[in-house]
């Protein structure tokens, strides 16, 4: 554990640390590269089929406030539970929420006309798992924290974001990216009740 590893011997009492892992994050505005999401947009604005190289592989997909609202809940408890000092946590979908990548093309598609795309038959350089999940279980009995979205409304905050980007006249990010932060805190508070 981290903690026993650099504060063991530590003068320092008062430091609270937990480490934590999120699934694999998706969300508007990420344009990096070799990622399923940015990898399709990018395509399908050029009018572009986009290549999928694993269509089969099942991800813990999720939507980058889903984890954020995780790590937020676990500063939280921290802070008042030191029995969760030195701990680590999963930030992930439920582990019957089981998505492959070809869902998250299907379902990204929807927003976008002519959406297409291929399979690859090129062979992956890296040995990569057909199946990732993430066990959460700990940060629901802990922390009382879990997902707040299925997977339709990911996927629909996700491919309205990149779609209001593209084609929005004078796009406001911050203002999109706030909208979203409501309607995910709405959902969560109605989520609570």
């Amino acid at each position: 554990m981290l903690i026993k590893s650099f504060f063991s011997n530590s003068s320092i009492t008062d430091i609270k640390i937990a480490s934590a892992r999120a699934g694999n994050v998706i969300g508007g505005g990420d344009w990096a590269q070799d990622r399923i999401v940015p990898d399709c947009i990018k395509s399908w604005v050029k009018e572009l089929p986009v290549e999928i190289k694993s269509p089969n592989s099942t991800r813990p997909f999720q939507h980058v406030l889903e984890p954020i609202s995780g790590y937020i809940s676990l500063a939280e408890r921290l802070n008042t539970k030191d029995e969760i000092n030195g701990q680590s946590f999963n930030f992930g979908p439920l582990s019957n929420s089981n998505y492959k990548v070809i869902d998250l093309v299907k379902e990204l598609a929807r927003n976008w006309k002519d959406a297409k795309w291929g399979i690859s038959s090129e062979k992956n350089k890296f040995s990569e798992s057909k199946l990732l999940k993430l066990n959460c279980d700990k940060a629901l009995s802990l922390l009382h924290w879990q997902p707040t979205l299925d997977f339709q409304k990911t996927m629909q905050l996700t491919s309205d974001w990149y779609h209001s980007f593209y084609n929005e006249n004078n796009f406001d990010v911050f203002k999109k990216c706030c909208d979203q932060i409501s309607t995910f805190s709405n959902m969560k508070k109605t989520s609570k009740t």
